[in-house]
C-alpha cells in the first residue's frame, strides 16, 4: 500500500482517526489540514493549516466561511496556499491530505500538487470526502491507493487497527 484514504459521511470520525495516530507517531509529516474555526462573528470559518507544524487559525489561512462559501475565493487560495504547503515536503515521511473535498474541485493548481505528489514516492495518507467528483475520483481509481470507508460501526475497530495498518509509514526514511 503506497497511499491510504479515509472515507465516509461527514463527521463520522475520519479526521479524529487520523489525528489520533498521528499524535502517537514520530513520523516527519508536510501537507495539509482543513479545520472549522470555532464559531466568531456569527460564522464558522474554514482553514487549511500545514501539517508538521503548529499552525494556527488566523485570517491569512481562511479558505472560506460556512455563511457564504464564496467558491471562487475558496479555489484561489486552495491554488495558492495548499499548493504551497504540497511543495513545502522535501523531507517528509508523510504526507497529509485532510479533507479533498467538492471546493476544490476547480483549483487547477491544486490539483495538479495533489497529482504530482500521488506519482511521487513520499506516501499519502488523507480523508476524501464520501460525494463523487471527477477529481475524487480519480484519486480513489488509482491503483496505488487503498481506500477505508469508515462508518459508526466500524470506527471504533478502525481506532484499534488503523495504527497497524499505518506502521509501515514510520519505518520509511528519506
Amino acid at each position: 500500500m503506497k497511499h491510504l484514504f479515509l472515507t465516509g459521511r461527514i463527521q463520522v470520525g475520519k479526521s479524529t482517526l487520523l489525528q489520533r495516530w498521528l499524535a502517537r507517531t514520530d513520523v516527519r509529516t508536510g501537507g495539509f489540514f482543513t479545520k472549522k474555526e470555532p464559531e466568531r462573528d456569527g460564522c464558522i470559518y474554514v482553514h487549511i493549516l500545514r501539517a508538521g507544524n503548529d499552525d494556527s487559525f488566523r485570517d491569512d489561512n481562511i479558505l472560506f466561511d460556512c455563511l457564504h462559501r464564496n467558491k471562487k475565493d475558496a479555489v484561489a487560495r486552495f491554488n495558492r496556499l495548499g499548493t504551497a504547503y504540497l511543495e513545502k515536503t522535501d523531507s517528509c515521511q508523510l504526507i497529509i491530505m485532510d479533507e479533498i473535498g467538492y471546493m476544490e474541485t476547480e483549483a487547477e493548481d491544486f490539483k495538479k500538487a495533489v497529482i504530482r505528489i500521488l506519482d511521487g514516492s513520499v506516501p499519502v495518507i488523507g480523508v476524501l470526502r464520501k460525494d463523487s467528483s471527477p477529481f475524487i475520483d480519480s484519486i480513489k481509481s488509482r491503483p496505488d491507493v487503498t481506500v477505508i470507508e469508515v462508518t459508526e460501526e466500524n470506527r471504533d475497530e478502525l481506532a484499534k487497527t488503523l495504527p497497524g495498518i499505518l506502521k509501515s509509514f514510520e519505518s520509511k526514511e528519506i
